[in-house]
């Protein structure tokens, strides 16, 4: 099972994708509401992947992943729209793995990971442009895993099958890349996701094959790590998820462990939720 966070300014949302749903909880990690089964009709999901909430429209947008498209909700989980189909063209996915917005909501980017690509899209669902494909050159991706935006509206991109994190401008010109596969700092094995800090302009990875996170500048210098092998506290089993909530606190999704750790931004724990026998709430 895998866990995707996101959130808005009251709610922390779950992308729980071995049970095929989204949900929806306190910051603490008390359960609020839940929505979806598992299927390809419009609310159904297929291992949903990432997830992102439009602060200005109050609206929830999944990356479908086993269903290759993207389903937009209300914050209440009725279902508003869907777009994209399984292949390779303009406005198409192969297991599309997150999703993000640009400032004030103008633009939706999604990591359609099985194309090696990031395509942009307007709030409705239209096609603006796409950049990417498989490679391991500068610019070129394999099997991204995770997205995230800084307030200059860099994109930073989890090259998860090439062990190392890309930079680019938001039209997708390259603009640097660091990380080699590995268990040193500033080494990665499979990172998931990412996210950024504006608060403190930080990148925070989830370095999934080694079981910890890393804290980064914008321009790669390593900065921290937390975490070991383990279900313990702050100790994780395969994080992919990761989100800050811009004022206190990173979210961790502790993948192999079924819950959803929370730190500050110095790497503290403070809270956990999930259960080991993959349960809601």
């Amino acid at each position: 099972m895998t866990f995707d966070p996101a959130f808005d300014a009251k709610f922390v949302y779950v992308a729980d994708t071995g049970n095929h749903r989204v949900q929806q909880l306190t910051g603490g990690g008390l359960f609020v509401d839940q929505w979806g089964s598992e299927g390809s009709g419009e609310g159904q999901f297929r291992e949903p992947g990432g997830l992102a909430v439009s602060s200005t429209r109050s609206f929830v947008y999944v990356a479908d992943t086993g269903n290759h498209r993207v389903q937009q909700f209300t914050t209440s989980g009725e279902f508003v729209d869907q777009w994209g189909t399984e292949g390779s063209g303009e406005g198409q996915f192969i297991s599309p793995a997150d999703i993000l917005f640009d400032e004030n909501d103008r633009f939706v980017y999604v990591l359609d990971t099985g194309n090696h690509r990031v395509q942009i899209f307007t709030s409705l669902g239209l096609f603006v442009d796409q950049w990417g494909t498989e490679g391991s050159g500068e610019g070129q991706l394999k099997n991204p895993g995770g997205m995230a935006m800084d307030e200059l509206r860099d994109v930073y991109v989890a090259d998860t099958g090439n062990h190392r994190v890309h930079k680019f401008t938001r039209l997708g010109t390259f603009r640097s890349q660091w990380g080699t596969e590995g268990s040193g700092e500033h080494q990665f094995r499979d990172p998931g996701g990412i996210a950024y800090d504006q608060v403190n302009g930080r990148v925070y990875v989830a370095d999934t094959g080694n079981h910890r996170v890393q804290e980064l500048m914008p321009g790669g210098t390593f900065v921290k790590e937390w975490g070991t092998e383990g279900g313990g506290e702050s100790q994780f089993r395969s994080p992919e998820g990761i989100i800050v909530d811009g004022t206190e606190f990173v979210y961790v999704a502790d993948t192999g462990n079924h819950r959803v750790q929370r730190f500050d931004f110095d790497g503290i724990f403070k809270t956990e939720w999930g259960a080991s026998d993959g349960g809601g709430g």
